[in-house]
């Protein structure tokens, strides 16, 4: 509609997805025959689990999982800045994903007669404590190499602070102004915890026996886990309150920027977008990269979908591709 492809999946990931079933239908037909094998996985990713995923693959198809290094689409990509086409990002590193249930437990009664022991006032005053917790801030090769590029398309003082904490000893005032200009920003720069479930009470005439909150967390890729435990139970303060992982988390080590590969990026692009530099950067998100990464592959996220950066509604109702973009991509990654 209107120049517009609207759906669930059109941004993340299925257009992506069509991009490399397109890409090597067509250098089949074409009779290309490349040096090595390339092998194509289409998974469901974090959307719906790991159980027929990568890491499904890594363990029941190892065979087919021995490659130099891996493309993921599932991100990064040619951004489009003010309008225009501006650099191509590449992923090379992702946050580690971590849930905590903070659970408050008692045993209950007749709500008409009230204790001053109570198990959801107990969660909200850790919820109160826990809400001030703010993770150091720090970089990485990925987020040095990501402000410092961004820096050159960013006017004014906040584009001084990117160029500030491009260092490897950033400036901690600008680490401090990036963090605050943006969430993108903050969330680039430090670990976070945040609440996203809350659960308590049985019934509304009896004391609560038990109310839990989830806290959904995203970690630096070298932020070690144990510690965050620890400063959650400092933070909370509380003996009575239960904190305990959802699942282990999956750490996985940044890959190095690959300079042949983001030389070809470039090349690949310029016929449809002029030459743009390509920059490495590190999603607070999560992909299946990480299982490939903690195997030793390097992942490379990027895909050749032109994006605004203000105007992102993966997993919206109205997610949506311009036309143009999808056939640009088409062309990007037989490229």
């Amino acid at each position: 509609r209107d120049g517009w492809f609207y759906g669930r999946g059109t941004m993340d990931i299925k257009g992506a997805a069509v991009g490399l079933v397109s890409a090597l239908l067509r250098l089949h037909a074409e009779g290309t025959r490349p040096r090595g094998d390339y092998v194509l996985a289409l998974t469901a990713g974090e959307e719906d689990g790991a159980d027929n995923g990568v890491e499904w693959l890594l363990a029941h198809r190892p065979e087919l999982m021995r490659a130099g290094y891996a493309i993921n689409v599932d991100g990064g990509g040619p951004e489009i800045r003010g309008g225009k086409p501006a650099q191509v990002s590449v992923e090379t590193a992702e946050k580690v994903y971590l849930s905590y249930t903070v659970t408050a437990r008692n045993p209950g009664g007749h709500s008409s007669l009230p204790t001053p022991d109570n198990a959801i006032y107990r969660l909200a005053h850790a919820l109160e404590r826990l809400s001030g917790l703010e993770f150091p801030l720090r970089t990485n090769t990925a987020t040095r190499g990501y402000f410092g590029g961004l820096a050159e398309l960013t006017a004014g003082s906040l584009g001084d602070d990117m160029r500030a904490i491009a260092d490897a000893t950033p400036d901690l005032a600008a680490l401090a102004r990036v963090a605050a200009s943006s969430t993108y920003n903050n969330a680039q720069l430090r670990t976070t915890c945040v609440p996203t479930l809350l659960q308590g009470g049985h019934a509304e005439n009896a004391l609560p026996q038990m109310a839990r909150a989830t806290f959904n967390c995203r970690l630096l890729p070298d932020e070690d886990a144990a510690g965050v435990d620890r400063v959650l139970k400092e933070v909370i303060a509380d003996p009575d309150i239960e904190l305990a992982r959802v699942a282990e988390p999956h750490p996985s080590p940044p890959s190095a920027v690959d300079a042949n590969l983001f030389e070809r990026i470039a090349e690949a692009g310029e016929p449809l977008w002029g030459r743009l530099p390509v920059r490495p950067y590190m999603s607070a998100g999560a992909t299946d990269s990480v299982f490939l990464r903690a195997a030793g592959m390097p992942v490379f996220v990027f895909n050749g979908i032109p994006y605004d950066v203000d105007d992102d509604r993966s997993h919206g109702q109205d997610e949506r591709i311009r036309v143009d973009s999808f056939d640009q991509s088409l062309e990007f990654t037989w490229r």
